[in-house]
């Protein structure tokens, strides 16, 4: 471990460093670590603050729709606050993170995508992408408000193979607008 490294570490309040070196450090101190030690309830890392995003175990349908058995956080994604705030407002337990599954939103959203949604953006009127519960289905669509009043258009990206329909409002329920995706390059 550099002398720089160290120094840093001294003068500097809230200065970070790797994983390894954090290891090298504990190790020269005698300080216990272990592997897991985040587990243990120590923080290994200090850095900048984090939204923590609940992952569930279930995939939304971007087709003919996912039935729901059960509804489980599975783990969690943490990203720096700052970047979180470049497109919600919402806090970490207004957030929810799941998995797109099929080909009706193609080219928006592709088959194994992730995707986050807030809880807290529930009205179809503004228009956007949706996770949605139809009858017992979680989906992923573009829902757009219609002239009827309570009506909402149910639209899939891919129009060549998926026909866009009219529901009435208390037909869906709107689980939250999709406000980011990742997915394979």
């Amino acid at each position: 471990m550099s002398y720089d490294v160290i120094a840093k570490l001294r003068t500097r309040p809230g200065a970070n460093t790797s994983y390894d070196n954090g290891r090298k450090l504990a190790e020269a101190l005698e300080i216990p670590w272990a592997e897991g030690a985040q587990e243990h309830g120590l923080e290994v890392v200090k850095g900048e603050p984090t939204v923590s995003i609940g992952v569930y175990d279930i995939e939304a349908s971007a087709g003919g729709g996912a039935s729901v058995m059960s509804e489980a956080v599975v783990g969690a994604v943490a990203l720096p606050s700052w970047y979180v705030s470049q497109f919600t407002r919402s806090s970490g337990g207004d957030l929810f993170v799941v998995a797109v599954k099929g080909d009706s939103m193609e080219p928006t959203l592709e088959d194994g995508d992730l995707v986050m949604a807030d809880k807290q953006k529930r009205d179809p009127r503004y228009g956007g992408v949706y996770v949605i519960r139809e009858d017992n289905a979680l989906l992923v669509k573009r829902l757009a408000p219609v002239s009827q009043q309570g009506a909402v258009r149910v639209i899939s990206d891919n129009r060549e193979i998926y026909a866009a329909v009219e529901r009435k409002a208390d037909e869906i329920d709107v689980i939250g607008r999709v406000v980011w995706r990742g997915g394979k390059l």
